[in-house]
């Protein structure tokens, strides 16, 4: 019978694997938030996006998230609008808001001035 401390040295050589290929470090840094994180993903939700696409990935993070009856037509994506990290939004006043967080701590009330701010924008 092989010692304890053996058995785990074995058996993490032959489990341990390299950290996963993470694209963001390649780009620029995996904790880049604004510049990099918000824009690849406003990018990708992007119906217009270079792409193309077309409204097939903003589909299916509407489907992954359970959001129902966003008209996919007419979208616009933009990245830091009023604070939003990422704010889609399309011509029938329809709106979803995407607060991108790494590292960083909910601020008091942020999603409601959001809603707030949109609101009074007529959304």
């Amino acid at each position: 019978m092989q010692p304890l401390i053996h058995r785990a040295a074995l058996l993490r050589a032959e489990l341990h694997r390299p950290p996963a290929f993470n694209l963001f470090t390649l780009l620029r840094s995996s904790s880049d938030e604004v510049r990099l994180h918000s824009r690849y993903l406003a990018f990708l939700l992007n119906p217009q996006g270079a792409h193309g696409a077309g409204t097939k990935l903003l589909q299916l993070l509407l489907a992954a998230l359970n959001i129902e009856g966003f008209d996919c037509t007419e979208v616009t994506v933009e990245v830091e609008y009023r604070n939003v990290d990422i704010l889609i939004r399309n011509s029938k006043r329809q709106a979803v808001i995407i607060e991108n967080k790494l590292y960083a701590a909910d601020q008091d009330a942020q999603l409601h001035r959001y809603l707030q701010t949109l609101q009074s924008e007529g959304c």
